[in-house]
């Protein structure tokens, strides 16, 4: 027997309060980046990745490299209809996750040290998303030789 009444889902007060103070709102979505660092042995790495979840103030990814928390990396956000980078930005490791597969990657949540909405070639500014950001500052790519900082 199916039962008429909603479902409900319970959320605790700690849950609630952790939700309303976020910065900015959290969105899941798969976006392109390049991403550049170091890892922890020490040695330079690049890799192609998509985002799992992103905001204003950073993102997660998954990564096949190891990285320690409090390094930095590099980041480019590529434009969804181009090859050249919309976005290249610095961001700060701040949680890495051993994930249990069998290709044994990582899962990496980094800070941005420049807050924006550096996803708005693919968000399209969902509701809550643009209010809640800063105003942008990381450097914009104009073409592939020309680039100036953007929000000053």
């Amino acid at each position: 027997m199916i039962s008429a009444w909603p479902l409900e889902v319970s959320v605790s007060i700690r849950e609630l309060t952790y939700t309303q103070k976020r910065r900015s709102t959290r969105i899941y979505n798969a976006i392109p980046l390049a991403v550049q660092g170091t890892d922890a042995f020490r040695a330079p790495y690049s890799e192609q990745v998509f985002t799992l979840t992103v905001n204003c103030h950073g993102f997660r990814y998954r990564s096949n490299y190891e990285v320690i928390q409090g390094d930095t990396v590099y980041l480019e956000v590529m434009l969804s209809s181009e090859v050249s980078p919309a976005y290249s930005c610095q961001a700060q490791v701040k949680r890495v996750q051993r994930l249990m597969t069998k290709d044994s990657s990582f899962e990496i949540a980094v800070e941005l040290a420049a807050p924006g909405n550096i996803w708005e070639s693919y968000l399209h500014r969902p509701i809550g998303f643009q209010s809640k950001c800063p105003k942008l500052s990381c450097r914009k790519a104009l073409g592939k030789n020309n680039r100036r900082q953007h929000g000053k």
